[in-house]
């Protein structure tokens, strides 16, 4: 399994299908948590990177700028509340 990152000020949290989605605000990453292989991995957002970028990006290659909730909806999508962007992202 994947040590703990460090997460900081993570607010937003979401479980679906055995998978935890947490924003990591103060880090401006989403991250997950898969319970079956027990491993973290970055959905959105660029490691040490906070800013701006157009939606146009694949979510792991977006920066993001505060990150404070997420939510899957419809078994389909991620919503991201970017929140220091003003921005709700969607990742598909």
């Amino acid at each position: 399994p994947n040590p703990t990152p460090n997460l900081l000020f993570p607010q937003g949290l979401d479980f679906h299908q055995g998978v935890l989605f947490v924003s990591d605000t103060q880090n401006s990453l989403v991250r997950s948590y898969n319970t079956n292989s027990q491993s973290w991995s970055v959905i959105a957002g660029v490691p040490a990177s906070g800013g701006f970028d157009q939606n146009t990006l694949q979510a792991n290659l977006t920066r993001l700028n505060f990150p404070t909730d997420v939510q899957v909806y419809q078994n389909t999508f991620l919503y991201i509340v970017d929140q220091s962007n003003q921005i709700l992202r969607r990742v598909d």
